[in-house]
């Protein structure tokens, strides 16, 4: 459990590529000849799957994302349990801790023999309170040791100048995640409170309360959740990268509470004073005594307690790692999740994902693959980089600078060739020394607070990653100016040598575009070559770019969908993007000499194919930046020229959009 960041409150399912054989879809027959690709063209290329496949019923939703990342799951569980062992080795020490981690973590009837023993003493620090003032007085040493709190505090980039770090302090995180949840006249809020209420109570009870206190202990932690979750921002809010930067004298953050000296606070935790500090969501800050009081506090304990609980229920015995799953199984609508396996992968891949990720690369991916999709993406940036130059509405200065900032981009494919510097702090004790799972989670948080603390004052490592090597998506990271593609990506069918560039181009190559797209989206556009949040546009640029972003916004927002309607704003950057990867990758097709643009749209079709749950469905309508996945594929079709010219798409047609409505940005 290594952090609590407010900026990465939200990481939803996303960016999922689906490549073809070799030979393409062969869209149309089957029951494809059932539906007309020029009224829906994801229905057409994707009748046989969407008829055939069922979404797993432990699972929120199913795709072809999700069927490559169930293959490599089984691949690494398979590695994992020979390494555990011994009929396989493991080779680093990173791959060593994890396996041995990996170990405990299996051995479920030691965990049931264990019960809530190995958390009991910390549960106890929570029961021994007895006032705010001592809360206060504690906070510095509950923040390294990963106790829960109402507000975070922790180092990161400087977003004004990513050549620094700098002390960040933010709003804790409620239990439900989105503000909406939280109006008394929400039914989905009502049913998620319902979930939750059942969950806590069950592990109040499985930590020893019996069942009238349980539910006494459930019901005040929930009063002030309800107070607390009142006082996030909306998804929309949480979307905009200014939103997360806020520089703030320390003193006038020490002057907004009466009831704990930040100032005091960020010291003992930085080793200094700074001068400033960045403040995510200044509004709750603002009114931080309203919250965080002596009146609230009984209220206040009781959801200390639930946090607790509901934190590291995963890491404890059967009882508290069965309610956690069932409660998130019940959520998305599905069955609880039982296999003990993936159970124990998904926790260990959370603290151990990088070591895990390099021993996948280096296996499964090597050195030859990852040199040659770099050279793909490169080729693909050359093009962006020409669609740039011969851009017919920025301005000379600001063309200028996005050029500039398009050959600052790092490129990360694969896996890294190191692990990153906090693996240095940590370490694993095994059964046989004494180690429970909960007691190696817990002094594994604390070896990540430790170093997260030491980079102040330090100068950032551009080069680090952001993700793993296993993981199937792909990323750009603003405070970097990089994207970012595993090697999990790079698997066929979404990527391989024995298929055609138009396959390829289809599916890898929008993905490579959309990446590269997100640097000069609603968002990307905020942050210069060098990552740091700084405004290289003109007036009056800025003021067009306005004008075509109102645009792709008009295309999306209001679209009925799962229940609900999809909204423009929140999904604003994702659809930029997928626009530009389009556009993009159409380009560098142009340029191969087998090019076939219907396997190249049947490819970007399967692409975006997906079964989801509707209670799953209904979460990300409200939460999740990126439109729907039909839409993802109907929406920029009909919004894009060659489709119309590849298909002979005409006004009668259901995938016909009226030119003027067409929004070109990228």
């Amino acid at each position: 459990m290594r952090r609590n960041s407010s900026f990465y409150a939200l990481i939803f399912a996303a960016l999922a590529l689906f490549a073809l054989g070799a030979g393409g879809c062969g869209g149309g027959g089957g029951l494809a000849s059932a539906v007309r690709l020029e009224d829906d063209y994801y229905a057409y290329v994707n009748a046989d799957w969407l008829a055939e496949t069922e979404i797993p019923p432990d699972e929120a939703w199913v795709s072809a994302f999700t069927e490559i990342e169930t293959e490599i799951r089984a691949t690494l569980i398979a590695d994992l349990d020979a390494m555990a062992s011994g009929t396989k080795s493991a080779d680093n020490p990173g791959i060593k801790m994890a396996v041995e981690y990996y170990r405990l973590f299996r051995d479920f009837d030691k965990r049931d023999l264990d019960g809530f023993a190995p958390a009991s003493a910390d549960f106890s620090r929570i029961d021994a309170l007895e006032n705010l003032a001592g809360l206060s007085s504690l906070a510095s040493a509950w923040i390294y040791d990963v106790m829960p709190l109402p507000f975070t505090v922790e180092v990161v980039k400087d977003m004004s100048d990513v050549t620094r770090y700098i002390v960040e302090i933010g709003m804790g995180s409620p239990f439900l995640s989105d503000v909406s949840y939280y109006d008394e006249g929400s039914e989905e809020g009502k049913r998620r409170k319902g979930l939750l209420e059942e969950m806590l109570v069950e592990l109040f009870k499985a930590a020893g309360f019996d069942d009238a206190s349980a539910r006494l202990e459930t019901r005040s932690a929930m009063s002030f959740d309800a107070l607390l979750g009142a006082k996030q921002p909306d998804a929309e809010t949480k979307e905009n990268s200014a939103y997360y930067n806020n520089h703030v004298p320390i003193d006038g953050l020490a002057a907004k509470s009466r009831n704990i000296d930040f100032g005091l606070l960020v010291e003992r935790l930085a080793g200094e004073r700074p001068g400033v500090v960045n403040v995510v969501n200044e509004a709750f800050f603002d009114s931080f005594d309203d919250l965080y009081n002596e009146k609230n506090f009984a209220a206040m304990k009781s959801w200390l307690k639930a946090k607790f609980l509901y934190n590291y229920s995963g890491y404890l015995s059967g009882d508290f790692l069965s309610s956690r799953w069932r409660y998130y199984a019940a959520l998305d609508g599905a069955e609880e999740k039982t296999d003990k396996s993936e159970i124990a992968y998904s926790y260990v891949t959370a603290e151990f994902g990088e070591a895990i990720g390099i021993y996948y690369g280096q296996k499964y991916f090597g050195p030859e693959a990852r040199e040659k999709a770099t050279g793909m993406i490169r080729d693909l940036v050359a093009v962006y980089r020409k669609r740039l130059e011969d851009n017919d509405w920025l301005g000379g200065a600001t063309k200028a600078m996005a050029i500039r900032k398009l050959d600052a981009l790092q490129i990360n494919v694969g896996y890294p060739d190191e692990l990153p510097p906090v693996y240095d702090f940590y370490s694993v004790t095994p059964h046989g020394d004494g180690g429970t799972v909960y007691g190696n989670i817990s002094a594994l948080g604390r070896a990540w607070r430790l170093h997260n603390f030491s980079l102040y004052g330090k100068t950032p490592d551009r080069a680090l990653w952001i993700t793993s090597g296993y993981v199937v998506n792909a990323f750009y990271q603003h405070t970097d100016n990089s994207i970012n593609f595993p090697a999990g990506i790079l698997n066929a069918p979404f990527y391989s040598q024995d298929q055609n560039d138009s396959t390829n181009l289809g599916a890898i190559g929008v993905l490579m575009g959309h990446e590269v797209s997100h640097a000069f989206d609603s968002n990307g556009s905020l942050f210069d070559e060098n990552g740091s949040m700084k405004n290289w546009w003109t007036e009056e640029d800025a003021a067009e770019f306005g004008r075509r972003t109102d645009a792709m916004i008009a295309l999306f927002d209001g679209i009925p969908y799962g229940g609900g309607n999809v909204n423009g704003r929140l999904t604003l950057g994702e659809n930029i993007a997928d626009a530009g990867g389009l556009y993009c990758a159409l380009d560098v097709l142009k340029s191969k000499q087998d090019a076939s643009l219907e396997e190249f749209f049947e490819s970007y079709a399967i692409l975006w194919r997906a079964k989801l749950r509707p209670e799953f469905e209904t979460f990300l309508l409200t939460a999740d930046p990126h439109a729907p996945m039909k839409l993802r594929l109907n929406v920029q079709l009909s919004n894009c020229d060659a489709f119309y010219e590849t298909y002979d798409i005409a006004e009668t047609d259901d995938m016909y959009m009226t030119p003027e409505k067409r929004a070109k940005i990228w």
